[in-house]
């Protein structure tokens, strides 16, 4: 996958949908973001946020860790404008960069996402997930909330919509893996423990260092 050209994608789409409708859609999301916060470690400083949007599920993270800090990362500045708006935390560091080009450093407690990561092909999220890996502390966790491919075939299908153009330029795709392939990935970037919580509600993963 070309990464830029994927990066510039994402930033058009979320710069045009940030003043419309992203945060009433995301509201409904509110449980499945506000559930992130039960996998983290309870004596954490350093948590990164990949692809933290306009904070919808840092609100909570502040109720009950108030002195954390945290790097919100996304490529999106109208996202992050509006996070910023939000006046949140003054611990909390916003970033506009690909996830790919910033230096995510080697002391983090957790690493946290939101229906971020369902935009890259198995190759780049090992690439990423690397990065997480290594980042993290000995006891550290990377906690991903997102949407999942129900099966291989859907998950083939929508990565063939997404070169063929089926829907036509400018357009949206989503492309998210199957749960199971996500779980090989981390598993193959050394993540001792990878788990579900899967309810009717919400997919999340949690792999733990």
């Amino acid at each position: 996958m070309d990464l830029n050209k994927r990066a510039n994608e994402m930033n058009d789409f979320f710069n045009k949908v940030v003043d419309i409708d992203y945060d009433e859609r995301h509201l409904k999301l509110i449980e499945a973001k506000e559930k992130i916060i039960d996998f983290l470690p309870k004596n954490m400083e350093k948590v990164i946020d990949l692809g933290a949007g306009t904070g919808l599920q840092l609100i909570k993270l502040y109720k009950e860790y108030p002195n954390v800090h945290t790097t919100a990362i996304d490529i999106s500045d109208g996202m992050l404008k509006k996070l910023e708006e939000r006046h949140i935390s003054d611990n909390i560091t916003i970033v506009n960069k690909s996830f790919f080009d910033y230096d995510f450093g080697n002391d983090i407690d957790a690493v946290i996402s939101s229906q971020a990561l369902h935009h890259f092909e198995s190759n780049d999220k090992l690439t990423l997930y690397k990065k997480v890996y290594e980042c993290l502390k000995k006891d550290g966790v990377f906690v991903n909330e997102d949407y999942f491919a129900e099966n291989e075939e859907t998950e083939k299908q929508l990565f063939e919509d997404y070169y063929n153009l089926v829907r036509g330029e400018g357009k949206h795709y989503d492309t998210p893996l199957t749960i199971e392939h996500e779980t090989e990935i981390l598993k193959e970037v050394g993540f001792s423990s990878v788990e579900t919580c899967i309810t009717d509600n919400y997919k999340i993963i949690i792999a733990k260092k």
